[in-house]
């Protein structure tokens, strides 16, 4: 029996051979074991996973507002004063109401019925879902998702967007007018490249929508949306689409770079 004098099977081929063979002398076949391609698996499954962990890190960083052109300090400031005088106000009025409410129901009788009781819990729950409700159609929506309008400076994983205007364009050139029924209609914007390495603007990159339908970009703009930027560096430039001159809404929407699903929204009307 293998073992017994020092020897063990061939895994392949199943000949008695020493113990400490690492190669049967027989089939030269190895008999090495299974771990080491388990420990490989494990290694490339965790290689995998770290790649795909900081892939998601840069998806989670998105496009955030982080200021509003006509924003100033002083308005600000003045908000702030607003809002902690209306706090103390509330406050006040709590208290009073609080001690009203203890004085009464000292001098009132004991026990208010269950059934109304009851029906008071009843209503409170009742205003609560309709308010809980009214907060979920409004998130359900997602219409301010990503919505920006004129004068937000907003940041993407590669630039700093301002959004510097949106109003009807008027050519002065005869040969370049809308269609009858329709206007130019003229976005302004100011990139800057906050990222490590050269970055691309494109005005194809850019789509815009009138009620929901698509519009014609015309490509006569005094300083045209288009150009290729190193760090730190900035460019201004306009967008022109021919929408119909009764519009009620415009939409502009921005997709930074080819692999990019996330698109950024500007409201123009």
């Amino acid at each position: 029996m293998s073992g017994e004098n020092g020897t063990k099977l061939c895994r392949h081929c199943q000949t008695e051979i020493p113990k400490g063979a690492k190669i049967c002398p027989n089939c030269r076949k190895k008999q090495g074991g299974k771990w080491k391609w388990l420990i490989l698996v494990v290694v490339v499954v965790g290689v995998i996973g770290a790649v795909g962990g900081s892939g998601d890190d840069e998806d989670d960083s998105g496009v955030q507002k982080v200021a509003n052109l006509s924003d100033s300090k002083g308005n600000q400031d003045v908000q702030a004063g607003n809002d902690a005088a209306g706090a103390d106000k509330d406050q006040t009025e709590k208290d009073n109401a609080g001690e009203n409410n203890t004085e009464k129901g000292n001098s009132e009788k004991e026990g208010t019925s269950d059934d109304q009781k009851g029906d008071r819990t009843a209503d409170k729950n009742k205003e609560k879902g309709h308010k809980g409700d009214d907060e979920k159609d409004v998130a359900d929506t997602g219409e301010t998702d990503n919505l920006f309008k004129v004068g937000d400076v907003i940041k993407t994983s590669n630039f700093q967007i301002t959004y510097l205007s949106a109003e009807k364009y008027v050519s002065d050139n005869e040969f370049i007018q809308p269609n009858k029924g329709n206007m130019y209609y003229e976005m302004a914007f100011e990139f800057e490249n906050i990222s490590d390495s050269d970055q691309t603007v494109s005005s194809f990159e850019f789509d815009c929508y009138a009620d929901g339908y698509d519009m014609e970009q015309q490509y006569f703009a005094d300083e045209q949306l288009d150009a290729t930027l190193s760090p730190g560096r900035k460019t201004k430039g306009s967008l022109i689409f021919e929408v119909p001159s009764d519009s009620k809404e415009i939409i502009l929407e921005y997709e930074e770079g080819f692999w990019s699903d996330d698109k950024i929204k500007f409201k123009g009307k």
